[in-house]
């Protein structure tokens, strides 16, 4: 698995987590569960950081791309200089 599929996997997970997160938060303050609204504040910042991770990972994994596409470039043109 790529570091980038790894990153978007985490992102969706995150995502899902959040979403999960939210639906106890909202059944707790409405009262329809008996559910901790600061145990479903805390799952949702802890998906808010895997998600802020998710995308810096996948912020470096496309800027080392990139970099050795540059040195790709850099090598092919001094080799035909």
């Amino acid at each position: 698995m790529s570091v980038t599929a790894a990153a978007l996997n985490a992102l969706s997970n995150a995502t899902a987590r959040f979403a999960s997160a939210s639906t106890d938060l909202l059944a707790s303050v409405s009262g329809q569960s008996n559910a901790d609204s600061g145990a479903a504040i805390a799952q949702q910042i802890e998906a808010k950081t895997q998600f802020d991770a998710g995308v810096g990972v996948v912020k470096i994994s496309d800027e080392m791309y990139n970099a050795l596409i540059q040195v790709g470039l850099d090598t092919s043109y001094s080799q035909n200089s």
